[in-house]
């Protein structure tokens, strides 16, 4: 299934490249923020001065 999971997001990749307004990555892991997120969706930012906020869900399962 990892395979196939990954055919699919490249091709859906492939199939958005020219076309950067109709599609974006969103990696909370790789710093993406409520700016990046405002500006694709072209509205104003409710949280200008905040960080995404994330939970370490990994961290929720231990504390079980």
């Amino acid at each position: 299934w990892v395979d196939r999971y990954r055919t699919h997001n490249n091709s859906v990749i492939e199939y958005f490249k020219d076309r950067p307004k109709d599609f974006m990555i969103f990696d909370v892991f790789s710093g993406s923020d409520w700016n990046q997120l405002c500006n694709f969706l072209d509205v104003d930012n409710p949280h200008p001065d905040e960080k995404f906020l994330w939970k370490n869900k990994m961290a929720d399962k231990n504390d079980r």
